[in-house]
């Protein structure tokens, strides 16, 4: 395992290239040098894992507006969503998705902060769909360029909807959805990564409805075999952050004890396609 020493934090990657351990950071007296460094380690390894970060909400808060002034987005409507094993859903599985999926636009940083996590953790997934993509097979990369998959719009991942009237066809592909380029392409590496937003009720555009299920039923075969994935091994006041638009997250189902994650995003952008002659 290779350690990658910045000039002012110490990043040691875990794996291939996503997930890394962040030492050598007090957030509470963070320089614009360290900042960005941590921004590039982001952008390098996708998940990073920042132990004892020990911060309040409002510093949480003002971390998250700070990277926004880095990628250079608005700040404005930021808030702490309390993420609990305690709510209406319990202790719930979710499965693997990109948060926001059923937007046109989702956040380019996800963030989570250890309030509360239990004896025996619950390690959060992340799946690495930039070095997935990969590996896709090549005639399938062939298919897949310049395709859209879409995703419902109208019910959560437990089956519960939005707000909106339930369709009144089981024919999900004529419901309300959103749409993303299925492979898209990071501007500041040039590495291209698969988007599936989240597998339920999900189709690629202008392809046959078969040959989209079994396009998508190999992709997910990947995700879920673990080649690609990592965790984060949560422990009290950890830190986690991951770029949302290059990688998948999974929570398997807890023991019930008590967990309380606080949560912040950088927004993002509508996902960028590669030329068509790459």
């Amino acid at each position: 395992m290779s350690t990658t020493i910045y000039q002012t934090i110490k990043v040691s990657p875990r794996g291939k290239d996503a997930v890394a351990s962040v030492t050598c950071v007090d957030f509470h007296n963070l320089s614009d040098k360290q900042l960005r460094e941590i921004y590039a380690a982001l952008t390098k390894h996708q998940v990073l894992q920042f132990p004892k970060s020990h911060l309040a909400q409002e510093q949480q808060l003002a971390l998250t507006r700070r990277l926004c002034e880095v990628t250079g987005v608005s700040a404005d409507n930021l808030r702490i969503t309390e993420i609990t094993n305690q709510g209406e859903y319990g202790d719930y599985e979710l499965d693997w998705h990109a948060d926001s999926y059923f937007k046109e636009t989702g956040p380019k940083i996800g963030i989570l902060n250890a309030i509360n996590i239990p004896s025996t953790a619950v390690n959060t997934r992340f799946c690495n769909m930039i070095d997935l993509w990969e590996d896709v097979r090549e005639d399938i990369q062939r298919e897949l360029r310049g395709k859209s998959i879409c995703n419902d719009a109208v019910y959560t991942q437990y089956g519960r909807p939005r707000g909106q009237t339930k369709p009144t066809t089981e024919d999900f592909r004529k419901w309300p959805h959103v749409e993303h380029p299925i492979v898209h392409i990071d501007p500041d590496t040039g590495k291209e990564a698969l988007y599936l937003g989240a597998r339920k009720w999900a189709f690629i555009k202008d392809m046959d409805q078969r040959r989209s299920d079994e396009i998508l039923e190999e992709l997910w075969k990947m995700v879920d075999s673990g080649e690609y994935t990592f965790e984060a091994e949560w422990q009290q006041d950890m830190l986690v952050m991951w770029r949302n638009d290059f990688v998948l997250h999974f929570k398997p189902k807890g023991n019930g004890e008590p967990r309380l994650l606080d949560r912040t995003s950088v927004p993002g952008g509508a996902l960028i396609i590669p030329s068509l002659s790459c």
